[in-house]
């Protein structure tokens, strides 16, 4: 994981449901074109995100940075002067707690408690060495924030319009077009992608902004269009950094595969056993990606023969030299 993370410049990042000794989990899937990591977690809000990214480590920085965060996500600047004692400190989670109950107390206050947590995390993550600039996802609310970039999935994007279920033949007619009207833009960004022409970025961003204010007179959809129009910044990454995907499909395939083994075995019983479940789904996983044997590689490592590289090192020989993408 810690190899495949600093392969490239963005990661996708998906979740999906599991069953840990009768209780519902998420699995976390992390991956690119190097590798895949399966993480079993309890909850699927920004602090697990952060653990997993982070490998583990969730540390709270109170720098400017962390204040500024703060005032746009919601924290009052009378919260914030309380909080300039911290200046320049770095806590963990634990500690952190501490402090924000000696402020707030046991009760109240919730919401900024949550939030001052949950910003300094994100600060301290992206002042880590090995934090990823990009992270290809979908539109949930706690993916947002995390890295300096996030890069929102085309595909979902096109989903919500085909959940649309107009009545009139007429609305059906008018999101026909301009879901057709869609696909035809997305897939000139697709060629800008295989040639990325600085010339060729503007009529792009100029193409967005005509696509995405038109009125139909169908309310659902112009609410929908309107809110994709609001999205023009984190759909339109591929402009300024062409090797990062439209879609968040890799995620979304490598999710499949947890989906398929919760089918068979429903659920595991206890941290071990979840553990190893995650391990071998991302030693698999991540050999079928590099192309190599799974089974020759877990028997070699099983065995104590070693003669096969680390995986962490074929994604290291792969990556070296070639582009980001």
């Amino acid at each position: 994981v810690s190899a495949g993370l600093s392969a490239t410049n963005y990661i996708h990042l998906d979740d999906t449901g599991a069953r840990v000794n009768g209780q519902n989990n998420y699995v976390h899937v992390l991956c690119s074109p190097y590798f895949t990591g399966y993480f079993t977690r309890e909850h699927k809000d920004r602090l697990t995100i952060l653990e997993i990214l982070g490998q583990g480590i969730v540390r709270h920085a109170f720098v400017e940075s962390s204040y500024n965060l703060m005032l746009a996500m919601g924290v009052s600047n009378k919260v914030i002067n309380q909080l300039q004692s911290l200046s320049n400190q770095e806590l963990s989670t634990e500690e952190l707690a501490l402090v924000l109950q000696k402020m707030f107390g046991d009760d109240g206050h919730a919401t900024a408690k949550k939030i001052i947590t949950e910003a300094s995390a994100i600060i301290a993550y992206q002042q880590m060495p090995q934090a990823i600039q990009i992270l290809v996802c979908d539109d949930a609310p706690q993916f947002k924030q995390i890295t300096e970039i996030l890069a929102l999935c085309w595909v979902h994007a096109g989903r919500h319009y085909k959940k649309l279920t107009p009545v009139i033949s007429e609305h059906k007619q008018m999101l026909d077009v301009f879901i057709s009207q869609l696909w035809v833009y997305y897939h000139q960004l697709r060629e800008f992608q295989d040639n990325p022409l600085p010339e060729r970025q503007l009529p792009l961003s100029l193409r967005f902004d005509e696509l995405f204010s038109t009125i139909t007179g169908y309310d659902d959809l112009d609410e929908r269009i309107a809110k994709t129009r609001s999205q023009k910044e984190h759909l339109l990454v591929v402009l300024e950094h062409p090797e990062v995907p439209l879609h968040n499909n890799p995620a979304e395939l490598d999710a499949r595969v947890q989906a398929r083994r919760r089918d068979i075995s429903y659920q595991t019983q206890n941290p071990k056993g979840t553990e190893a479940k995650d391990t071998l789904m991302s030693v698999v996983q991540t050999a079928i990606k590099l192309k190599v044997s799974a089974f020759a590689y877990i028997k070699d490592r099983v065995s104590k023969v070693m003669k096969m590289p680390s995986l962490a090192s074929m994604i290291q020989n792969l990556s070296v030299g070639m582009p980001s993408g």
